[in-house]
């Protein structure tokens, strides 16, 4: 335990705490650290302690050895430690990723590609970890949120290109040559649709956090009467959304069959939107319960990987198809 002041210690070791900077631990094990400077063997400065947790409990002011000014204690509620649950899990998905680009560095002599992405989506894990930290700095700053979002889909994305490059082989194996000749620019619309849905759900959220610190918990039924135009534009345009994808999945289920394997992606985007939709309308019309919420941006998160990867997929499959067709001219 390091001492709380230098006062009786020699001149030497005061020099040593002299405006350094120190942290410490109290009682056995860690209970608490603390970090402050001292000035001529007194505490003087900023003041500040940690839980076991890592969470700052109290923080204040010495001036030469004595407490001045308002000291401040924190306590913490259910959003701090999602907030800190979700940094555990953010950590161990970078951890995993970092151990995919380390596996798929040798199947570099197979296809570059699969290499070059796992280490893409390392990069781009560590600079989302990053940006995390700005968006909580800057206590959920409007746009901050929706550039973290856009980057999670983007490592999703890179992710899924990966994945299926190392799988592109069972793609090639599936005849698609009845498939419906505007499924592609379809499936394009969809994709492009879906991203503009997503961009504008993270700024109803976004709005969100505006209203509730104007208005508070206790009004949480009414914050949808607050809401901007674009809240109306983003629940009517999921309408566009849901037959989008309700129509790529007829058009793939009536020229390719229910056994196909993207038929059965496609079912389950249409299961996924159909849950992204049903949380939104929960949101929009029963006051939007905090518990609704996570569900509404997972499911949104899948829609996009799904449409991603059967984009990969079919894309596989046509190569695969125009190959062979040279190969038989």
């Amino acid at each position: 335990r390091p001492p709380r002041s230098t006062q009786g210690v020699s001149s030497a070791a005061s020099d040593v705490y002299k405006r350094q900077y120190l942290e410490g631990y109290y009682g056995c094990g860690v209970a608490y650290a603390y970090k402050m400077y001292y000035r001529k063997g007194l505490e003087h400065g900023e003041y500040q302690e940690w839980d076991e947790n890592g969470m700052l409990s109290m923080e204040g002011q010495y001036i030469d050895g004595e407490t001045d000014g308002e000291w401040t204690g924190y306590e913490y509620g259910l959003k701090t430690w999602t907030e800190y649950f979700n940094r555990l899990v953010g950590a161990t998905i970078g951890l995993l990723i970092f151990a995919t680009a380390w596996i798929s560095w040798p199947l570099r002599k197979y296809d570059r590609s699969i290499a070059i992405a796992s280490i893409a989506a390392f990069f781009m894990v560590g600079f989302q970890g990053w940006l995390g930290a700005k968006v909580v700095g800057s206590n959920l700053q409007p746009g901050m949120i929706t550039i973290h979002m856009l980057m999670a889909l983007a490592i999703v994305g890179v992710l899924i290109f990966a994945m299926a490059q190392a799988r592109r082989g069972i793609m090639e194996s599936q005849p698609i040559s009845s498939i419906d000749p505007h499924f592609e620019k379809l499936l394009y619309a969809v994709l492009f649709f879906t991203i503009c849905q997503i961009a504008m759900g993270t700024q109803v959220r976004e709005m969100t956090d505006f209203i509730s610190k104007a208005q508070g918990e206790e009004l949480r039924s009414t914050w949808v009467q607050a809401m901007p135009w674009f809240f109306y534009v983003h629940r009517s345009f999921s309408a566009v959304v849901l037959f989008a994808n309700l129509w790529m999945g007829w058009l793939l289920y009536r020229s390719l069959g229910l056994d196909h394997s993207l038929t059965m992606l496609a079912l389950g985007m249409i299961v996924v939107v159909s849950v992204a939709i049903a949380s939104g309308a929960t949101l929009g019309h029963l006051g939007m319960p905090a518990f609704v919420q996570p569900t509404h941006l997972l499911a949104s998160a899948l829609l996009f990987g799904l449409q991603f990867l059967i984009w990969m997929s079919y894309r596989h499959a046509r190569d695969a198809k125009a190959s062979g067709e040279l190969v038989a001219a």
